[in-house]
């Protein structure tokens, strides 16, 4: 979508409200502000309600703003694509912000849900550690031991978590030690 500073717009979507008007959608509202590319936290879609995320940039005519480009991306198309991380058969991956809002995890009825309701270590002080710790850290999810590690998403305030099943990961390193003994012997 294109909105213009004078609310008309183009979109690519046919769905759109007859009475839409781009400048007061969270999308423009935080490209003009910023001055600059962003993302948007999700927000409802004005026709579909739909939980969208927006990459949007200001256009600039003479240094004034002129409107704001977008393209909008469904969060549900996003917690596909988080979805499809799992390096073991019983880990899993989470898109996690900063504030601890969940926007992707293998429960779609998790969205948007505080990642505290996975576990206390989601939360407050905890996730600051988590996101700041350089190597993998061990947390419940569901009563089942997982490390996780998370690394921040450049432009956004996102994390991608990824759950290790400790499990899995402590049986992958226990065949590789017996690998490098047999190789030994």
């Amino acid at each position: 979508t294109v909105g213009w500073t004078d609310k008309t717009y183009v979109s690519s979507s046919n769905t759109t409200p007859a009475n839409y008007d781009p400048t007061v959608r969270p999308w423009y509202k935080a490209a003009a502000q910023a001055g600059k590319l962003v993302v948007t936290p999700p927000y409802a879609d004005a026709s579909t309600g739909v939980a969208f995320v927006s990459f949007a940039a200001p256009m600039l005519r003479d240094g004034q703003l002129a409107g704001v480009v977008s393209g909008a991306v469904p969060l549900d198309g996003v917690r596909q694509v988080v979805n499809a991380v799992h390096p073991t058969p019983n880990s899993l991956a989470l898109l996690v912000t900063r504030s601890g809002q969940l926007l992707a995890h293998a429960d779609a009825k998790m969205t948007l849900k505080p990642a505290s309701e996975l576990s206390p270590a989601l939360a407050g002080d905890s996730l600051a550690r988590l996101l700041g710790a350089t190597s993998p850290q061990e947390v419940e999810l569901d009563g089942v031991p997982k490390l996780l590690q998370a690394r921040a998403i450049q432009g956004t305030d996102w994390y991608l978590i990824v759950a290790l099943d400790k499990a899995d990961a402590t049986q992958a390193l226990g065949e590789v030690s017996r690998g490098v003994l047999l190789a030994t012997v």
